[in-house]
């Protein structure tokens, strides 16, 4: 005979958030921006390349906390199955990411924010040359 049960499916997009040291070098670009920031007083990013300007590939960033959420929701509601994509809809550039990050440190030390070309002059967010090797094989 058959059984019902539930079978769900998440694709994770670019999920970020606190504990992520032991991932390494998989961890999230938030997580690496970050400690970019913390440790060498900058964030690098890659110039542009297939047609995007520097900084603004764009990626899905969501919070892990909201993935855990919609994880718990299918726990709660064990009738509904599929395949899921985990995100927030809304895909945000580098150069969004590297500004709010870098803001966020200036905040925890008492300095204003600070927009993106400000803050690309004063050497806080620096570009630098996309790799070759990976030309062609980097989801832009």
């Amino acid at each position: 005979g058959s059984f019902n049960s539930q079978v769900v499916g998440f694709r994770y997009f670019n999920v970020y958030g606190p504990r992520e040291s032991h991932k390494a070098r998989m961890a999230s670009v938030a997580f690496h921006h970050y400690h970019q920031f913390r440790r060498e007083g900058k964030v690098r990013l890659f110039e542009g390349c297939d047609g995007y300007a520097a900084g603004e590939q764009r990626r899905d960033f969501v919070f892990v906390g909201d993935v855990a959420r919609v994880n718990l929701h299918f726990l709660d509601h064990p009738e509904k199955s599929g395949i899921f994509n985990v995100g927030t809809g809304r895909a945000q550039s580098f150069n969004e990411l590297a500004v709010a990050n870098v803001n966020a440190c200036r905040a925890l030390v008492g300095q204003p924010a600070l927009p993106l070309a400000e803050l690309v002059r004063q050497g806080l967010i620096e570009y630098i040359p996309f790799p070759a090797d990976l030309k062609g094989k980097y989801q832009s």
